[in-house]
């Protein structure tokens, strides 16, 4: 015959269900919590789901998407810019942005241009980067005749260089890009808002790729 427990027993019984409907309630507040914040951090920019993140203290907005390369490897690639897609206000206008496979693209620009951004370079090295890392050929160049010469570089411009796909980097008074066929000129303002400019042209890109 089972044993009756006491009031002591059940009392404990009681306690500690309670304690586990307690720690169960805090794991579901959890859960819900962790999904809300991270549905906060997503968001929506013409079909690209992005994802806010941080590297280091800096606030980074992420993108993937796979794609065939010309082996047939299915690549990863995840765009990561440092602006807000949703607050990039660089004009583009003109064509969509298409790459050729295969075929050399130019990257362009000078010191006589852009000489004083200093994220120049940077900006230009992202750009590079992605461009090579989405498989596609590279190769710089500048688009000022006098320093070609003197750097022993290649000197080219959209005019000079027709049948291939040039980005070419210039100087004004507005950041604005403006695609023309293979022609791609980004002109950069004083205020060397040229990460923007360089950020708005990647992302574009993807999306005129869909």
């Amino acid at each position: 015959m089972a044993k009756r427990k006491n009031k002591t027993e059940r009392r404990i019984e009681g306690d500690l269900l309670k304690i586990l409907l307690f720690f169960g309630f805090l794991i579901l507040v959890f859960m819900i919590s962790s999904a809300f914040f991270k549905s906060l951090s997503k968001f929506d920019y013409q079909g690209l789901e992005f994802s806010k993140d941080k590297y280091g203290e800096l606030p980074v907005f992420k993108y993937y998407y796979i794609f065939n390369a010309p082996s047939g490897q299915l690549i990863k690639y995840t765009l990561v810019l440092k602006t807000d897609p949703r607050k990039n206000e660089v004009p583009i206008e003109g064509d969509k942005i298409e790459f050729m496979r295969g075929k050399p693209i130019f990257i362009t620009s000078s010191e006589a241009e852009l000489g004083s951004c200093r994220e120049r370079i940077v900006a230009l090295a992202t750009l590079s980067a992605f461009l090579t890392d989405n498989q596609l050929k590279v190769q710089g160049a500048i688009n000022d005749y006098n320093e070609s010469v003197f750097y022993n570089q290649k000197y080219i411009t959209c005019e000079n260089r027709p049948n291939n796909l040039v980005i070419e980097f210039n100087s004004g008074d507005e950041t604005k890009i403006e695609i023309n066929g293979d022609c791609h000129k980004i002109t950069v303002s004083p205020d060397c808002d040229i990460v923007k400019a360089v950020e708005k042209y990647e992302l574009q890109s993807v999306l005129d790729a869909r």
